[in-house]
């Protein structure tokens, strides 16, 4: 029998650091983040468009030169994988927005929107996006860019 694509996991998860932080008192803080197929790994894999390798006759060693940003992983591999929040922005409306299960904004739109959150929550949402998608993690089991 030929594969058959099967539905991506996905799970739900309530942002217990940011809501002990900021909201108390209030309702549940809540993300869901779905698998990665390859067309967000293609996606993210942009990020990684400028590899430099330098080799000058003078020096015996060839020069290689990744430059990313990883907050800007970060926020591209949220983008490419959330798939519903609840967080509200300073209207009280949803600060992000979502169809089909997949965000529905720019990625210029979604970087305006997720440099109004605090750093913090920033970071406990993608460490749930590695929780789901742990190839994405840099370092013990993850991906390795060059890095020693």
């Amino acid at each position: 029998m030929p594969y058959q694509l099967i539905a991506r996991t996905e799970q739900t998860f309530t942002l217990e650091r940011a809501d002990k932080k900021y909201n108390p008192d209030g309702d549940p803080t809540t993300i869901s983040i779905r698998q990665a197929a390859q067309g967000e790994h293609e996606s993210r894999s942009n990020i990684f468009n400028e590899i430099i390798r330098e080799i000058r006759p003078d020096v015996e060693a060839d020069r290689l030169i990744f430059r990313y940003s990883k907050p800007t992983i970060d926020r591209t591999e949220v983008r490419l994988t959330m798939s519903s929040c609840n967080i509200l922005g300073l209207s009280g409306k949803p600060l992000f927005h979502f169809s089909n299960g997949k965000c529905d904004m720019t990625a210029e739109a979604f970087r305006l929107a997720w440099s109004e959150l605090p750093p913090d929550v920033c970071e406990e949402i993608h460490e749930k996006v590695l929780i789901v998608n742990p190839d994405w993690a840099f370092g013990d089991g993850g991906e390795n860019l060059g890095e020693d």
